[in-house]
């Protein structure tokens, strides 16, 4: 893992700043032309081409010259503007055009776009924060009566074969029974034959009989047959034999249909059976090549003329192809289409890959919702896309998925696809995903509720390489949390996945589910590393590396393992090849390692190792190694199978080592070695030959109800753990801990290893080399007054002098006045600048009153910042002439601290006030998570006052962002008043990260206040 250094990164991205901004004056100072503003505005009833719009009154006249040309379509404007750059009557890229609000009813593809060239792009943006909405869907009028509340209207061609419907931007539902998603067939037969829930007897046999029954089976909904018959006594329903009317039937065992049979405790409906349409909300379409009607009942009740009713027109909304290349869209919403954002290429269309798709595009501050396929999706040829700080919500199917072009081989030639910094929840398939890719990236996003439809993985990443997962917080996922899958000739390779947080993995608890669920699950993967990732509740499986080769997982925590399907054994970890038919996954597990992770839950068997195919000489899964972890049980009442190493594998070729296995509450643990089960874990390590330095004792956490897994001084796992060359050798004491988190051992100086609280050791206990006797560094005795602050000083003004800030000994002082900058509101639309000296790598945050305050480390730094971008560089003399030093920054609030030496956790409250929480119960009820602590210095506790501890009577602390279990609105609590963050635009633009959202339980209810954050505008 490369270390973060402060002052090298900060000095690396000074210069990355400067080399980019000196490159863009030389090509902007060659450009032939000046880059323009156009409009667009559909309250125009003519066009304004003649440089003479105003967008104050939406008008125009021949009288006034302000420089701006409109259109009142936005298809044509872009379609003229293309023009006028391809004939060069205007510059080729550099130009603005906003869009002014409206809801824009267009279908805008490949050829209306003016793209931009590199470093001079084209920007298409909502005006000044105003909504422009773009949708793929018609509204309709022209209401008949068909019979008591059900209402009916005409559909043309286009609209007919486009369903879906939405009343005042509210989804209808198709006409089915049962209403609720979750209920489900009580037992299974053949193909033909089911059992059926009693409910069904309470429709009528014209609403059960040629309805189709659509069933939920392990890969997907839409899987259907129409009902021929059905008997009230026995509710079983009779299916059409012929395939038309049933896609249940298997034509055979080895080409992918088998998992399209529904299984016992499925989820159904009946539906396409307008005698369905019962209940509010609900819609049907009559469609065929005589009738191309909509029947409805509103959601709202009454007459459809009193709402807005939309039905889908349009499959694409944005379609971009491959003359698309260079553009920046920001501030607009996409609704209601097939697609809301759709981007096309082509591998064949030429040598360049300018002529092969769309490239280098970004799209931010996008609300992409209620589209009846994916929200945006990539497909075939694409090259550096951006997807940033959007809400992608309510889609039919995936939120985001980038597929790139399949070239037959591993060397993807789709590349550079970000996906950051999103919202993404509710959508029924993948949240955010990619195939066919290289050098994708998907990081700080926050997901929630995604794939319960389709029981999808939350992220999914399918024959990809070099890509990172990062930093995302995960909730509720229909499946899998993060998967990794690959192909036999079509590998992942070179992916990561780190520092992610995770929460009930496999959320529907469905039995359909058990063959694909997992917190994360690495299918046909090589060469890719899974790191410091929290992983909670997961169900069935926690962790699983499915056919891979080379891959290391270590760091990991996995808690609340649990298992929600009965007699089903969950397992915290799964090794094993699988050699499937030639339609599934292909491979083997070879020269794994999975170190020092924490698996805790309840879980009735630790790990598990074996081949679903094996070979004749059962080699090959090999070179594997599971050491150095954590398996704790929470089970009960049972024996717990911590160990079970199946016999078709040859156990000698792998290694098993130096693992700590303890449950509590058990009646015992046991271990499996071909087939044989041993309760005494000497014998299994005789008869094995593995687990040789294993342990079974408690491992002694500091804190398990916080979740705080770090060890105490007594725990056996502290120097138990093995050498592993790559992954584990800097650690303190004789050998590596066991677990997650080394134990911070008292240094040793003079051993030639700078340990903790050391600030060097040069293997010698002399003064005077450099390094001294206490392995601090030795420097020269500091000098106030020089504006360098040096070991001992806390601040350095270039003066000696007292009473402005820094003392005459160079120590802050209180001058009185405007508190030290600490809460939300003070840099809330960082307003400020970020700025150092010339000859100083320390940052300072500038007010718009240009005061000054120090940032003291990157932790800091990076709980208000989210990268070291825009940093101004000065003159030592313009920094401490122009700009008067206040203090310190501390840790944004709301943010959970911890100091060196002190095992106690602390939220951060408004105005630089520390609350211990002194209560596991309140840690844990309150949503906190101890993977989300600031680590901080011992000294910087110094420039914090200390407050009442949280106790359990107590309620959330100012500065926090949180939601309330399963509902999806975000508050920001100040004194015990929730203001609720209406959207992503508002949440970002306080500086917030999704990472920052705590969830916790419905119980806990604040006064609201239902505005946009007005007490946000103070002005410091």
């Amino acid at each position: 893992m490369i270390k973060l250094d402060w002052k090298n990164l900060l000095l690396w991205g000074t210069a990355t700043i400067f080399i980019a901004a000196a490159l863009t004056s030389i090509l902007l100072t060659k450009a032939a032309q000046v880059p323009l503003t156009f409009f667009i505005d559909q309250q125009l009833t003519e066009n304004c081409l003649n440089d003479n719009y105003l967008p104050t009154t939406h008008s125009c006249s021949t009288n006034i010259k302000t420089g701006y040309s409109a259109w009142s379509t936005a298809s044509q404007a872009l379609q003229e503007i293309k023009h006028l750059q391809d004939i060069g009557t205007i510059a080729t890229g550099g130009h603005m055009i906003y869009i002014r609000a409206g809801m824009y009813r267009e279908y805008i593809y490949d050829l209306h776009w003016p793209s931009g060239i590199e470093n001079r792009r084209n920007t298409i943006s909502g005006y000044n924060d105003e909504r422009v909405i773009f949708s793929g869907a018609s509204a309709k009028d022209a209401w008949v009566l068909a019979s008591d509340d059900i209402y009916k209207t005409s559909l043309t061609s286009e609209e007919a074969n486009r369903p879906g419907a939405w009343e005042d931007d509210q989804p209808l539902h198709i006409a089915r029974f049962p209403e609720d998603v979750d209920d489900t067939l009580i037992a299974q037969e053949l193909t033909r034959y089911h059992l059926i829930d009693p409910a069904l007897n309470q429709l009528l046999d014209e609403q059960i009989i040629d309805s189709w029954m659509e069933i939920m089976t392990e890969l997907d909904w839409h899987v259907k047959a129409k009902i021929e018959s059905y008997d009230r006594d026995t509710h079983v329903a009779i299916f059409y034999a012929d395939s038309e009317y049933n896609q249940l039937l298997l034509p055979g065992d080895n080409d992918g249909f088998q998992y399209r049979q529904p299984l016992v405790n499925s989820p159904y409906h009946l539906i396409n059976n307008i005698k369905l349409l019962d209940h509010p909300g609900e819609y049907y379409y009559d469609v065929d090549d005589e009738t191309k009607e909509l029947y409805m009942m509103t959601l709202g009740g009454g007459h459809p003329d009193g709402y807005l009713i939309e039905v889908g027109a349009r499959s694409y909304i944005f379609r971009l192809e491959e003359e698309a290349h260079y553009l920046d869209f920001k501030d607009l919403e996409m609704r209601h289409g097939y697609y809301g954002v759709y981007l096309h290429g082509d591998y064949e269309g030429g040598n360049d890959y300018l002529d092969r798709g769309p490239t280098d595009i970004s799209f931010d501050n996008f609300y992409v919702h209620h589209n009846r396929n994916k929200g945006v999706y990539l497909s075939d040829y694409v090259y550096n896309i951006d997807i940033l700080n959007s809400r992608v919500e309510y889609n039919i199917a995936s939120g985001i998925y980038a597929r790139g072009y399949d070239t037959g081989d591993s060397d993807y030639l789709s590349a550079k696809i970000r996906i950051s910094n999103n919202r993404l929840i509710y959508n029924g398939g993948v949240g955010a995903g990619v195939t066919y890719l290289k050098n994708a990236e998907i990081d700080n996003n926050y997901l929630d509720y995604n794939g319960l439809h389709k029981l999808s993985s939350t992220i999914s990443i399918h024959t990809a390489s070099y890509t990172d997962v990062h930093d995302n917080t995960i909730l509720h996922a229909g499946g899998n949390s993060i998967l990794l899958e690959g192909r036999l000739t079509h590998r992942n390779h070179h992916v990561n996945v780190y520092d992610n947080y995770i929460e009930d993995s496999s959320w529907l608890n469905n039995p359909t589910t058990l063959s694909f669920v997992c917190g994360i699950w690495i299918s046909d993967t090589d060469d890719s590393n899974t790191y410091n990732n929290y992983i909670s509740s997961a169900n069935s499986r926690a962790f699983h590396i499915d056919a891979g080769d080379r891959n290391k997982a270590w760091n990991n925590t996995f808690v609340n393992i649990h298992d929600d399907f009965g007699d089903y054994n969950s397992t915290a970890l799964l090794l094993e090849n699988f050699d499937g038919p030639a339609w599934a996954t292909l491979g083997y597990a070879r020269d794994n390692i999975i170190a020092n992770n924490i698996f805790i839950g309840d879980f009735a068997r630790g790990y598990s190792v074996f081949a679903a195919y094996p070979n004749e000489d059962l080699s090959n899964v090999t070179g594997n190694i599971i050491a150095n972890n954590i398996f704790y049980s929470t089970k009960a009442g049972q024996d717990i199978e911590m160990e079970n190493l199946q016999s078709s594998v040859d156990h000698s070729l792998n290694t098993y080592s130096n693992n700590l296995f303890y449950a509590p509450n058990a009646d015992g643990i046991t271990f499996k070695y071909l087939n044989v089960v041993y309760d005494d874990l000497i014998e299994f390590k005789q008869a094995s030959e593995q687990e040789i330095g294993s342990l079974i004792d408690d491992p002694e956490f500091v804190n398990f109800g916080t979740e705080d897994f770090n060890l105490q001084s007594n725990s056996p796992a502290i120097d138990a753990g093995l050498v592993i060359s790559g992954l584990n050798e800097n650690y303190q004491g004789y050998a590596p801990d066991i677990g997650r988190f080394e134990f911070a051992s008292a240094p040793i100086c003079g051993n030639g290893v700078a340990e903790s609280g050391e600030e060097c050791d040069d293997g010698n206990n002399d003064n005077g080399d450099g390094c001294s006797s206490i392995c601090q560094d030795e420097v020269d005795e500091p000098v106030c007054g020089n504006s360098i602050i040096e070991d001992g000083e806390q601040c350095d003004d270039g003066n000696d002098d007292g009473g402005d800030g820094c003392s005459s000994t160079c120590q802050d002082e209180d001058i009185g006045g405007d508190e030290p900058i600490t809460t939300l509101v003070d840099i809330i639309n960082l307003q400020g600048s970020l700025i150092k000296s010339d000859n100083d790598p320390r940052i300072y945050y500038i007010t718009e009153q240009d005061k000054r305050y120090y940032i003291p480390n990157v932790q800091t730094y990076l709980s208000w910042f989210a990268d070291f971008t825009n940093i101004e560089i000065v003159d030592q003399v313009t920094l401490n002439n122009d700009y008067p030093y206040q203090g310190r920054l501390t840790v944004k609030p709301g943010n959970l601290v911890k100091f060196q030496d002190d095992q106690k956790v602390y939220v951060i409250k408004p105005t630089k006030v520390l609350r211990w929480i002194d209560s596991a119960v309140v840690f844990k009820e309150f949503g906190y998570n101890f993977n989300k602590i600031i680590h901080l210095p011992a000294i910087d506790f110094d420039y914090y006052l200390l407050g009442e501890p949280i106790s359990s009577s107590d309620v959330h602390s100012s500065g926090q962002v949180l939601k309330h279990g399963h509902y999806p609105e975000i508050f920001y609590i100040e004194d015990n008043i929730e203001y609720w963050i209406k959207d992503s635009n508002t949440f970002l633009s306080l500086g917030f990260k999704w990472r920052d959202v705590i969830t916790i339980p419905v119980r806990y209810w604040y006064t609201r206040v239902l505005d946009d954050l007005t007490f946000r505008l103070k002005d410091w």
